[in-house]
């Protein structure tokens, strides 16, 4: 870290909360820069990879100079245990989530299945989708939210058990972190909307919780993803 740099971190810098703020706002000013440019043709294609980029990197910027952002990502030790959590609860996910959603939008909606929808030539687009969203939203989105801000965060006086869902405690700093999350999606898409990915936060930052890593919330926000996609294509 250069001089400048440290001289920022410290004067400006002089508590996590801050700290988390500050790398926060660079992110969302730059997914706000996006969108405000999404009319050129590179910023259309490559705009998810800079938005990806932007939270890989803006931990970076304010961290203390004694922190590095690996430490804040994967401990030692923490992948059997959060995948078996990840399958569980993608298993609880996928029981309640099919059931819900064809209730909501034939009710609701008055949406209809389309059940060449659920034949598996209709499916060749999962792997690509997986990867894609693995790489470019679940993996930055958990490293910047959950990995550092929730991890940084975590150790603030204030920080508590709020109240818990089964197994799983739902703390101060995860409700904090998930509200700037759900703020986060309205750049892109400025719909109330948005503000329902609130919900799942909570979810991820629960598992980060209790794994210790963000194994978990990665690979369950891609079920969460998957699942939704796979509705919105399976209705009509």
């Amino acid at each position: 870290m250069s001089a400048a740099a440290k001289i920022f971190a410290q004067c400006l810098l002089r508590n996590p909360l801050s700290e988390c703020l500050t790398a926060w706002s660079l992110v969302v000013a730059t997914l706000i820069a996006l969108a405000l440019t999404d009319s050129v043709p590179w910023i259309a294609s490559n705009g998810g990879g800079l938005a990806a980029l932007a939270m890989l990197l803006a931990p970076r910027a304010t961290l203390p100079p004694h922190l590095e952002p690996r430490d804040y990502l994967l401990p030692p030790g923490r992948w059997r245990p959060s995948t078996s959590d990840a399958f569980l609860t993608t298993l609880l996910i996928l029981a309640t989530w099919g059931p819900a959603q064809h209730l909501w939008r034939t009710l609701l909606y008055q949406q209809a299945l389309q059940p060449q929808s659920l034949s598996l030539q209709s499916w060749a687009w999962i792997p690509m989708f997986l990867l894609a969203q693995t790489l470019v939203i679940a993996l930055p989105e958990e490293a910047f939210f959950r990995g550092y801000m929730q991890t940084r965060l975590s150790t603030e006086p204030w920080n508590r058990t709020a109240f818990r869902l089964g197994p799983l405690q739902i703390t101060t700093a995860n409700l904090l972190v998930s509200a700037l999350f759900a703020l986060t999606h309205l750049p892109a898409s400025p719909s109330p909307m948005r503000l329902a990915t609130f919900f799942p936060s909570l979810l991820f930052g629960a598992l980060r919780d209790r794994t210790g890593s963000i194994v978990a919330p990665i690979l369950v926000h891609v079920a969460c993803n998957l699942f939704m996609e796979i509705t919105v294509r399976a209705y009509a």
